[in-house]
């Protein structure tokens, strides 16, 4: 069946909408499959004035039916709630599997916000690992220095790691994408898709990146022994969410008088002074983690 806001296709008998959320008006096709059958068993006129003759005692039943309704939607509000999000995990989970069976197919149909969520999902586990990588190498020297002076530099240091890893990381995909359709879009005049449709697409094509990067996390909480695997993980993901600059870049439907290849090196050069500026913050970050550590040691 067809979703009647959006008109994409959905599963039979759903109850919401897994692309747009819209609530499938279900009460309404089977009022509307009963007044069928009245109308094919009565004739014209005996239809007429069956409906009239009830007309009435519908609007009562109606009223009633919409109060019932209503109280039923205030006391199941959890479950609908629920219900939703269920539908909305289940179609995320297809959208992972099929980017990892069929990456390249990227004009496949699925929620505009999927692809901001790998985005947050994506930079969560790297923050994740590096936080755990500095506790299995760091960890230990901290905690003894907590042991003499007092302090909680431990706990501070992770504190910062993790959410200064997870700021660049999120930052650093924003610019990508963001230069990737700037690319597609500004230079090539490719207008398919708008830009959360289109970060969808980009992060389709790195979905096995995501589920290395998974691996990755759960090695660095294995031991310091496995940082160099979870190292290894990381390194694939980051491989991977490059690697959908390219693809979109040299598939994208060209509008403009813009050659691909030149549009790919100025993009890159926007892509490499971003860059540049992302990580003389991330030392920023850095350095102003380690004075606050060392603040705390005197």
């Amino acid at each position: 069946m067809k979703c009647p806001n959006c008109h994409n296709e959905i599963p039979a008998n759903s109850k919401f909408c897994t692309y747009c959320g819209f609530k499938i008006p279900q009460v309404n096709a089977a009022a509307g499959a009963q007044t069928e059958n009245s109308q094919s068993q009565f004739g014209p006129s005996q239809s007429n004035q069956f409906n009239n003759g009830q007309a009435n005692f519908n609007q009562n039943m109606n009223q009633q039916q919409g109060f019932n309704q209503s109280n039923q939607t205030n006391r199941s509000g959890v479950n609908i709630n629920m219900d939703q999000t269920s539908a909305y995990a289940k179609n995320y989970w297809s959208y992972l599997i099929h980017g990892i069976k069929h990456p390249s197919d990227i004009d496949a149909k699925f929620n505009k916000y999927f692809g901001l969520i790998s985005l947050f999902v994506g930079s969560l586990i790297v923050a994740l690992t590096f936080t755990m990588t500095e506790v299995h190498l760091a960890g230990g020297a901290l905690s003894e220095l907590d042991g003499y002076t007092g302090g909680n530099t431990s706990a501070t240091a992770s504190f910062g790691t993790f959410f200064g890893v997870l700021l660049i990381c999120v930052l650093f995909l924003f610019l990508v994408f963001s230069v990737t359709h700037l690319v597609t879009r500004g230079f090539l005049g490719d207008k398919t898709a708008g830009y959360m449709a289109d970060m969808t697409r980009y992060f389709h094509i790195s979905s096995l990146g995501l589920l290395v990067g998974v691996v990755g996390f759960v090695l660095s909480i294995m031991g310091s022994f496995a940082i160099p695997l979870a190292a290894l993980c990381l390194l694939f993901y980051y491989s991977m969410v490059s690697m959908g600059y390219t693809v979109l870049v040299f598939r994208a439907h060209t509008e403009n008088h813009f050659d691909r290849v030149y549009a790919y090196v100025v993009g890159s050069i926007i892509l490499a002074i971003g860059i540049a500026i992302l990580m003389a913050l991330l030392a920023g970050i850095i350095g102003a983690s380690a004075l606050t550590s060392l603040n705390d040691l005197f």
